[in-house]
């Protein structure tokens, strides 16, 4: 038999958000919020490269800093608005078929909880569980995630960092399960932010500056 392999290439999606500190360390506080716009890709098409829908969404992040232990926890809790399916979608035609009416996907409640340590004057790693959780709507797909998300990162320079991070899976409803490895680059432009242990506004940095 012959086995048939499908790729598609091209733009996913494009994410832009925005966050506001609201109190400052050891006790951090920030609200955050963004958009997610689809970039012009084929959602009739399998493998897709996205919903090919809008995300807007919103949330509160907290976090505290156990200064002089270089080590923090953290945790959000968010929602996500979800527009409607192209009607052209895959999901929409295959609810078509079997006499079902399918129109978006169900918005979500996001959280995460977080805990980070400097395991040396250059070594960080942390662990983070994170999960999106449909909420039941009318003619909505739910879908639900849940991963277990460990890094480990190297501070090159006051500039630079390099990390190996993992994806892994927990709880999957109505979206592919997968496991995967990262390897990332953090780059930093202008002059060094103030100290830090990990912890910068209730959002993870890297970077580990000197007094």
């Amino acid at each position: 038999s012959t086995e048939t392999v499908l790729v598609n290439n091209g733009f996913t999606d494009l994410f832009i958000g925005s966050r506001i500190r609201l109190l400052e360390e050891p006790f951090a506080l920030n609200i955050n919020g963004g958009l997610k716009i689809p970039m012009a890709y084929d959602v009739g098409f399998a493998p897709s490269l996205g919903e090919g829908q809008l995300n807007a969404q919103l949330g509160l992040t907290a976090g505290y800093d156990f200064y002089p232990l270089e080590a923090y926890v953290q945790g959000g809790l968010g929602y996500r608005l979800r527009s409607a399916f192209d009607t052209k979608h895959l999901l929409v035609s295959e609810a078509l078929r079997q006499g079902d009416t399918l129109t978006k996907p169900a918005d979500q409640v996001l959280f995460f909880l977080e805990s980070g340590v400097w395991l040396t004057d250059r070594v960080f790693s942390s662990l983070n569980l994170w999960g999106e959780m449909g909420l039941p709507q009318v003619e909505a797909l739910l879908q639900d995630q849940i991963y277990i998300n460990p890094v480990l990162a190297y501070r090159v320079n006051p500039a630079l960092d390099v990390s190996l991070q993992g994806d892994i899976p927990l709880f999957n409803r109505n979206q592919q399960s997968l496991w995967s490895v990262m390897v990332g680059v953090h780059l930093r432009f202008g002059a060094p932010l103030a100290r830090g242990k990990g912890l910068r506004g209730a959002v993870p940095d890297f970077a580990r500056y000197e007094d």
